[in-house]
């Protein structure tokens, strides 16, 4: 009987580490009754399953903390970014940035007006294939002469006072052109062009 009654203690013990764990998973959150839960297992007993209460315990704080902390800092990112575009949205140049494979990845709304497209039309398609690959005489523009992607393949600014666009309707228009390449951690990671 004593025996009966010691597994029965033990059981309920390792149920409430059950049940504490099922209060986290659910609420995310250590609640009342979730450390109600814990007390039960961890009793006033210096076993294993006491160890284990108290380590879930640590755990599960821990597992708080750091989520609260990527909330923190998730928030930040938003917030940061959102600035960087209320700047970018507030110059009065068309922003275009290229990435090193020459797709476009952000456009202001300066270039909206410009060039008639608007940026989702065009997140993802190649830059010099859409908006910068005739002359005003009508012919090609050459890639290879393309300033933006002459910035990426050798990382360098380039400056002209006078060079050419297309707009989605197809009539070509000039503008002074700064390509300038992005870099991080000492790699290219494409072009901004203004």
């Amino acid at each position: 009987a004593v025996q009966g009654l010691w597994m029965l203690r033990l059981t309920r013990r390792v149920a409430a580490l059950g049940d504490a764990s099922e209060e986290f998973t659910h609420g995310h959150a250590v609640s009342a009754q979730f450390k109600q839960y814990l007390d039960s297992a961890a009793g006033k007993h210096q076993d294993e399953i006491s160890l284990v209460a108290r380590s879930l315990e640590s755990l599960t704080i821990t597992v708080m903390e750091r989520e609260a902390e990527r909330n923190t800092r998730e928030m930040e990112l938003r917030e940061s970014e959102t600035r960087i575009r209320e700047i970018s949205e507030s110059l009065g140049d068309g922003v275009v940035v290229v990435n090193p494979d020459g797709t476009i990845s952000f456009m202001n709304r300066r270039a909206e007006q410009l060039l008639g497209w608007k940026e989702e039309e065009l997140l993802g398609k190649n830059s010099h294939e859409n908006i910068h690959y005739l002359l005003p005489d009508g012919r090609h523009n050459p890639i290879e002469e393309c300033l933006v992607h002459r910035a990426i393949r050798t990382g360098e600014e380039f400056r002209s006072g006078l060079d050419y666009f297309v707009r989605r309707d197809g009539s070509v228009f000039p503008a002074s052109l700064v390509a300038t390449p992005m870099f991080r951690q000492g790699e290219i990671k494409g072009s901004v062009v203004t």
